[in-house]
């Protein structure tokens, strides 16, 4: 009987070593499992960034979808352009001109976002359609270029800079003046 129970205290021995071993990996396995989950949740996060938060450059931007369509070709190799290419951004007001590199011939290609208007008579170069259509209306609401960019900060749009706001606004006034002046010289 004696020898039965030493065995039995070898085998329980053995058991719970195999038990604690099966514990302390089977613990691993999990603590490994749960900073896997951790690291891809992160990841998600850095991917996808809170649209209620503001970045540095938001991604929005106001755009002329027939002007864009038809600039999102190659001039050089005449194949379609992807903004996923994008290398460089000049903003121009609300405008923007992209420098997209093009996938086939590697050649950098600028995509407007919206059309300029006419050149001038007075020598003066055009300016982008938006800008002026903006002007316009803030002019007519009464809005100014800080309540402007209030509003397209809660818009996630990029600022406006004061030189192209006041160079556009000059510009629909001095049209509005010449339009008003033969009407006025005719009464």
């Amino acid at each position: 009987m004696p020898f039965m129970k030493k065995s039995a205290i070898i085998r329980n021995k053995r058991l719970v070593a195999m038990n604690v071993r099966n514990g302390i990996e089977n613990r691993a396995r999990k603590e490994a499992e749960e900073a896997k989950r951790e690291e891809e949740e992160a990841a998600a996060t850095a991917a996808a960034p809170d649209p209620e938060q503001s970045p540095a450059c938001p991604d929005r931007r106001i755009a002329n979808l027939p002007c864009l369509g038809e600039s999102l070709w190659c001039d050089f190799c005449d194949d379609a352009l992807s903004l996923r290419f994008q290398e460089n951004e000049q903003r121009n007001g609300l405008a923007s001109v992209f420098h997209v590199r093009c996938h086939r011939c590697m050649k950098v290609v600028k995509i407007h976002t919206d059309d300029k208007g006419p050149v001038l008579a007075d020598g003066k170069s055009p300016l982008y359609s938006i800008n002026l259509q903006a002007a316009t209306g803030c002019i007519d609401a009464g809005v100014s270029h800080g309540q402007l960019n209030k509003l397209f900060s809660a818009m996630n749009l990029p600022p406006v800079h004061r030189t192209s706001f006041v160079r556009a606004q000059d510009r629909v006034k001095a049209h509005r003046e010449q339009e008003q002046a033969p009407s006025q010289s005719q009464t």
